[in-house]
């Protein structure tokens, strides 16, 4: 894995296939998470096989990837007000279940009420919004295979910031990072199985997985901060 970089009107990173595997996969199962349907998921995953010497065909596609509509909200806003199926008091959706996707979709308020009528506002058109652009790193990741590149335009950065955030998000949760202690300890145990110290277990084993993605995750997201401030300081 190669930092971001500008490059042009873009900012590109290098993946090996195994890295943009497990990024793709990362980004698929937190859009799972949020509700992401197959269709959805088939049509990131899709797309026309392009050699390696297409490279015009693969910027296309690789520009297309990130064409996310603008989180708006109106028009669902409106749907919920107006459905008649839906009983009053109970219109818009409830907090989420699964602390993982109550770090992606996080109450506005300690107030229950206020933070009800927030979500009923905002969180489907939020869920949407994070789906897309989940779903666009995976068709990036695609469309730049051939070149072993993850690539974005520049006014187009906010998009894959978001999606490693939400990736991010979900990882920590699911090792339990909930403060800059336990993430110090997260990065001592990559530490410590790098030097030699193996997990000696199945489940150890996973969570070795998990932080070294997240940890690597970490690396890439920085990296395209930096290259943004490069663009600003320039």
């Amino acid at each position: 894995m190669r930092a971001f970089r500008p490059r042009g009107e873009r900012y590109v990173a290098r993946l090996e296939e195994v890295e943009r595997e497990v990024v793709a996969q990362l980004a698929t199962d937190v859009a799972e998470v949020l509700g992401a349907t197959p269709v959805q998921l088939a049509a990131a995953q899709g797309g026309e096989e392009v050699s390696d010497g297409e490279e015009s065909g693969i910027r296309v596609r690789e520009a297309a990837a990130w064409d996310v509509p603008p989180l708006g909200g109106v028009d669902h806003v409106l749907a919920s007000l107006a459905d008649p199926s839906t009983p009053a008091g109970e219109r818009g959706p409830s907090e989420p279940v699964d602390p993982a996707l109550r770090r992606l979709l996080p109450s506005a308020s300690d107030d229950a009420e206020v933070a009800a009528e927030f979500r009923r506002f905002t969180q489907v058109d939020l869920r949407a919004h994070k789906i897309d652009r989940l779903l666009a790193l995976v068709a990036a990741l695609e469309a730049g295979a051939a070149k072993e590149r993850l690539a974005v335009p520049k006014e187009r950065a906010d998009l894959l910031a978001g999606a490693l955030v939400d990736i991010r998000l979900v990882i920590a949760e699911r090792l339990g990072l909930d403060s800059d202690a336990s993430a110090d300890a997260l990065y001592s145990e990559l530490a410590d199985a790098e030097a030699g110290d193996g997990p000696d277990s199945v489940t150890a084993a996973l969570r070795l997985q998990l932080a070294t993605a997240y940890a690597a995750l970490t690396w890439l997201q920085e990296s395209l901060v930096t290259a943004q401030l490069a663009d600003l300081d320039g």
